[in-house]
């Protein structure tokens, strides 16, 4: 589009230092087959430095290195002091949607943990700490990074799902992860406004991570379901889980802000409650209501609204006590905030 902004730390700096790029095979017992596996380290990469690297974990791993100028990006991040040097490894399914979300998933959890990480360990100097260890990937990989940092909290302790794929098996992951205490990791979460489903389960494990006082990040961009979008978000998680001295909280690409208010009163509540909002232009607007696994309760409003302020009502009496999202989208803008409906 006419107003896109490169992002600089995708292009390559002839004047930067470069790390290296080695391409392993990687062979499983769990599952008796073998895949590739590239390991980037730093420019200047010591294998007998006292304190070991911190580390980041890749799923879909060919597609960073061809869609994403990993390689270029981190040697930017780092010759430019905004991430510590880190080690980088770069893993490919063998069969991508069985492995990533379907019946090997249990299998591959295994293979990542039991031997590929203990494989890296030991051929790269990498932190044992979990607090220094991350795991990403977007769509299906998105879904299999958060399975392993759920399942596995003691191996990785940052965790990046990148529009992850929750709606598989009908949101059975997010599910489960709702139930479960999620502050014992430290989270990144990247989604775009046009990914349908993935919007709405990225926002309820935004207020899943808000309501428990997790620390994360969580970024909704004005993007779809591409590399295009989840390229140019790279800096932003990586200064988020390894900070270096010159490390900034603004991203090569700004987020979009929110156009309206949304104001709910009371709030919590144990009756009627008030959806007051504003919109800047005419145009469709959907008020609806979602519980915390991202199942939509209500409906409120799908029409469309003059530009001005505007109220709806909600009345959960035949729904169950507990937290729900409530969610406005007018034109290309949206904004969502959390209720707590009281017994």
């Amino acid at each position: 589009m006419p107003a896109y902004v490169q992002p600089w730390e995708v292009t390559e700096d002839p004047a930067v230092a470069r790390g290296s790029l080695t391409s392993h095979t990687f062979s499983s017992a769990i599952m008796g087959n073998s895949r590739q596996v590239q390991v980037y380290v730093p420019a200047g990469y010591d294998p007998q430095r006292a304190d070991p690297y911190p580390v980041i974990l890749y799923h879909d791993g060919s597609d960073y290195t061809r869609f994403a100028s990993i390689k270029t990006v981190l040697d930017n991040l780092i010759a430019a002091a905004r991430i510590e040097p880190i080690v980088a490894f770069f893993v490919n399914p063998v069969n991508r949607e069985a492995e990533y979300a379907t019946n090997q998933a249990d299998a591959f959890t295994s293979v990542v943990v039991e031997e590929l990480m203990p494989w890296v360990a030991a051929n790269y100097h990498i932190s044992s700490d979990r607090t220094r260890r991350a795991v990403t990937g977007p769509s299906y990989a998105g879904l299999a990074s958060a399975r392993h940092c759920f399942e596995h909290p003691e191996v990785f302790g940052l965790c990046a799902p990148i529009s992850p794929s929750f709606w598989v098996a009908n949101r059975a992951l997010l599910n489960t992860m709702s139930q479960n205490d999620l502050t014992g990791i430290k989270w990144y979460v990247d989604w775009g406004t046009y990914e349908s489903s993935i919007t709405t389960t990225g926002r309820v494990l935004e207020a899943l991570l808000t309501q428990q006082g997790a620390t994360f990040k969580a970024m909704e961009w004005h993007e779809g379901h591409s590399w295009g979008s989840w390229r140019a978000h790279q800096d932003t998680m990586l200064e988020f889980f390894f900070p270096g001295v010159n490390a900034t909280s603004s991203n090569s690409v700004e987020p979009p802000s929110d156009d309206f208010d949304l104001s709910l009163y009371p709030n919590p509540t144990n009756g009627r409650t008030t959806i007051a909002f504003q919109t800047l232009d005419a145009g469709p607007v959907q008020v609806a209501v979602f519980d915390m696994v991202g199942r939509r309760v209500a409906m409120l409003h799908d029409g469309t609204l003059p530009p001005g302020s505007h109220r709806t009502e909600w009345n959960p009496a035949a729904h169950a006590a507990g937290t729900y999202l409530v969610h406005v989208t007018t034109g290309p803008d949206s904004v969502s905030r959390m209720i707590a409906v009281l017994p």
